[in-house]
Formats: structure tokens, C-alpha cells, sequence
């Protein structure tokens, strides 16, 4: 046992550890008593093991490097043929979903266009504003269907219990009106049949897997999309989700059928309704959809998709300015990134939150933002006076949780969607979201959703663990 726990240190080594221990103590009163062991005896011994394992982390991660940079490298150049975007951080997105060609959707349907007709954000006070606007819209505008993909679904909630009613009316209102979802795990299920409502659901995470259904979005009748970050939850945390309507439409159609294809079960045993098939016209601005399926297992390449290529490109194509908001920061290809973008002399502003829902799962993942302020408090005074940090706060005065995944480059390309900027959404999540270039958008959302908060947050005072504890030994 204490050989798994040490290899797990090498890899994931808090993740894995945490699993075997768990695991082992699930066996009974012999079992948490032999778990306390490893336990003590992991603590006695790290003393001694923590340093040449952070050793040799550290040169695994030096050849990781050299491999991904030149893997990104490979794939602009596999991207040329793409079609060029408005800006050229549109043009190296585009390239790195034509040169990587894994993701949901295929790259000619990837590359497309939309028209975000609205933006919702939600308060840190509970309210779920997104999802009660998102009822509301299918109340309205839904004739058909609604088509739904989700990672957390309450249905105690406030909002869990607003969708439910407003799924419940539409079939009352038409017995033919059609609802589908696929979600991360059991439960709306459940809270859809006591309601009456008759729906097609599927499981997506398969059993004993760290492959998360992150997906959150809605499609109405295939003409309207809504996406972005939000669970069905409630919780008192900030939140963005957007809605859009043109050609991007389409791919979220073909992404959701994509995540019902390969969910692990699927409880309806009817097939899925071929989707509607709308005339959409031009968008006003370019679009790109970035996706990915995520892993099953903690083996395989983590980063061979879409998504997460298309991101780091992003943030390599920089020329003057990156705004990012994200619930964790710990994902190394966008460690390098940033670094090399202060090398370059970019201004990178960052808001993350400090307060974090789950303490020990982030701890456990390397995805406390404690991490983060390490790395950053560590890096060369050169650096470190390029990347700007903040804890983020709606009042500026206390620290609040803040789920919005925002990226902006320039004043020029901005990214809205599900994914994390952490090690399990790079690694193995299914996400989906788009990056608009659109400077006239960019600068909108740059404005309501980056520097409002901006304003409001906290600056960061790191602490001696943040100064003094090698940043290696956050990094697992």
C-alpha cells in the first residue's frame, strides 16, 4: 500500500492516495484502522520522500513541457488551411481545433458563427438568476423540445425545482412536447417522473470514473442555445451562462447527441428524435466551439483535443492583454502559458476566488487557488509584476465564490463556456463552450463581467506556507 501511495505522489499523488485510502478504509473496522496507519505512516515518512519525488516531478514536467510545446507548435501548423479569424487570436484558435480535429463536433462545424442575443450572471446570494431566466425562455419560446446537459441538478433547489415546473407545464400544455437530458449522474431523473414529466435521460459518468459530464447548456427547438457555467443548483456563488441563436446552434445540436452516444447508459430505451432542423442565418459574429469528451481513466494523452488546444493557443496568440476568471487555476499548460505571456511582456489580470465550496476535494485535486497564489507569489519579480492577482469579491469586503469561466485576449477574443482552467477539466471533463472574436462582444463582456468584478475584489496578501512552501510540492 505504501508503494501505490508513493507512485501516486509521482502522478496525481493526493488524488490517487486519497482513492486508495478511501477504498481500503471502506472494508470495515480492520480497514480504517490499517487506512489510520498508512496514514501515520505517510506522514512520518514525507519528510523523506517529498523532496526527490518533487525532483523528479519536476523533470517529468520539464519533458512535458518540451513535448506539448511542441506538439501546440505542430498543430498550428497542421491548422494553416484553416479558415483565418478576425483577430489572430481567432486565427490560432481556429487553427488548433482544424490541426487537433478532436473534439464533439468536427472542425467545419466547429468553426461557425452566432449572435449571443443575451448575458446572465448570477449573484453570490442564491438566487440562480440564469436558470429562472433560462425557465422563463423555455416557457416562452419553446414549442417542441428542450434539450438539456448538466453537471450538478438539485432538485430541492430553488432552481432544480423551477425547471421541473416549467418542464411539467410545457407537456401539460402539449402531451407531444419533448424534453432530453444528459447529465452528469442519477437524481433528475427521479425529480422529472414525480413531477409527471416523461423525458429521455441519460447517465453520462460511467461507474468508478473521474470522467465529469461538465457540460451545461440548453437547446430550445434547435433554434435557441443558452450555455456557459451554471448548475441547476442554486448556490451562492457567482455564475455567467449566455444565450445565442445561428449557425452555432447546430453544433450544440450534434454535441448533444455526441454526449448521449457515449454516456454510460442511457435509461430510455427509445432512440433519440433526430434533431430539428432549423434555416439559421448568419450570425453576427464568428464563432469557434470548443469541446471535448474528457477521459475515462486517469491513463491516455489529456490533452489531444479541442478544447483545451484551442484555449492555450488562445493565450499564446496574446499581444497586450489576457482577463481570466476561473473557479480553480491549476492546469499546467496554462502555467506555462501565462509565464510565457509576462516573459512577452502581456498584461495578464486575474480574479479567482479564494473562498472555495469544497476545501478538501480542492486540496485533495491540487485546485485550492492557495495552489496558484504559491506560484504566483514564487515567481521572478519580473514576472510576477506582469500577472496582477485578485480575490474575487462583489462587495470589497468579504471573499465569495465565483463559478464563472471567462477568458478575454485583447479586447478582441473572448472564451464563455464550462470549462475550468484546472487539472480535471484539462484532463478529464467533457466540456463545451465557444470563443467569440468579436471586438465590439469582447469589450461588452470584457466590461459587465471582468471589470466590474475587478473593481470589487480583494488584493491578495500570500501567506508564509504560499512564500516559502515550493511551489513543486502545491503541484502534484
Amino acid at each position: 500500500m505504501m508503494l501505490v501511495l508513493a507512485m501516486s505522489l509521482v502522478m496525481h499523488p493526493w488524488r490517487n492516495a486519497a482513492r486508495a485510502l478511501m477504498i481500503l478504509s471502506a472494508s470495515g473496522p480492520r480497514g480504517r484502522r490499517t487506512a489510520l496507519g498508512e496514514v501515520l505512516a505517510l506522514a512520518l515518512t514525507a519528510p523523506l520522500i517529498l523532496p526527490f519525488l518533487a525532483l523528479l516531478r519536476l523533470r517529468l514536467q520539464m519533458a512535458e513541457d518540451s513535448f506539448e510545446i511542441a506538439r501546440a507548435d505542430r498543430i498550428q501548423r497542421d491548422g494553416s488551411a484553416a479558415p483565418h479569424g478576425r483577430s489572430p487570436v481567432g486565427t490560432a484558435v481556429n487553427r488548433a481545433v482544424w490541426g487537433t480535429a478532436s473534439g464533439t463536433v468536427s472542425p467545419s462545424m466547429a468553426l461557425t458563427s452566432g449572435t449571443v442575443l443575451e448575458l446572465w450572471q448570477n449573484p453570490t446570494n442564491g438566487v440562480d438568476v440564469a436558470i429562472h431566466h433560462a425557465c422563463e425562455l423555455i416557457r416562452r419560446e419553446a414549442v417542441r423540445e428542450v434539450r438539456l446537459q448538466t453537471y450538478l441538478f438539485d432538485p430541492e433547489s430553488a432552481a432544480g425545482r423551477d425547471l421541473v415546473a416549467t418542464l411539467a407545464l410545457k407537456q401539460q400544455l402539449d402531451p407531444e412536447f419533448r424534453v432530453m437530458a444528459v447529465v452528469d449522474r442519477e437524481g433528475v431523473e427521479r425529480a422529472l417522473a414525480a413531477a409527471g414529466v416523461t423525458a429521455q435521460v441519460a447517465i453520462a459518468r460511467p461507474w468508478g470514473s473521474r470522467r465529469g459530464h461538465h457540460t451545461k447548456s440548453f437547446i430550445i427547438d434547435g433554434r435557441i442555445g443558452i450555455l456557459g457555467g451554471d448548475n441547476i443548483d442554486s448556490p451562492r456563488e457567482k455564475d455567467l451562462m449566455i444565450v445565442l441563436e445561428g449557425p452555432v446552434v447546430e453544433a450544440m445540436l450534434h454535441d448533444f447527441s455526441d454526449a448521449w452516444d457515449h454516456a454510460a447508459r442511457q435509461l430510455s430505451r427509445e432512440p433519440l428524435p433526430p434533431s430539428p432542423q432549423e434555416p439559421w442565418s448568419e450570425g453576427k459574429s464568428p464563432m469557434t466551439v470548443l469541446s471535448k469528451r474528457g477521459l475515462a481513466h486517469f491513463w491516455g494523452d489529456y490533452h489531444a483535443n479541442d478544447s483545451d488546444q484551442a484555449l492555450v493557443a488562445a493565450l499564446r496568440a496574446a499581444q497586450s492583454e489576457i482577463l481570466i476568471q476561473s473557479p480553480a487555476l491549476n492546469a499546467d499548460l496554462v502555467l506555462r502559458a501565462l509565464v510565457e505571456a509576462a516573459a512577452k511582456g502581456i498584461q495578464v489580470r486575474i480574479c479567482i476566488p479564494l473562498l472555495q465550496h469544497n476545501r478538501l476535494a480542492t486540496k485533495l485535486d491540487a485546485a485550492d487557488n492557495a495552489s496558484f497564489v504559491a506560484f504566483w507569489t514564487q515567481l521572478p519579480p519580473a514576472l510576477r509584476e506582469k500577472i496582477e492577482l485578485r480575490d474575487f469579491s462583489s462587495n470589497g469586503k468579504t471573499r465569495e465564490e465565483n463559478h464563472t469561466k471567462f477568458l478575454c485576449i485583447d479586447r478582441q477574443w473572448i472564451y464563455v463556456g464550462s470549462q475550468n482552467l484546472d487539472n480535471q477539466s484539462f484532463a478529464f471533463s467533457r466540456e463545451f463552450g465557444v470563443g467569440i472574436d468579436d471586438p465590439e462582444v469582447a469589450e461588452r463582456f470584457a466590461r459587465e463581467v471582468f471589470e466590474r468584478d475587478w473593481e470589487t475584489s480583494l488584493p491578495i496578501t500570500p501567506r508564509w506556507a504560499e512564500r516559502w512552501i515550493p511551489f513543486a510540492l502545491w503541484y502534484h
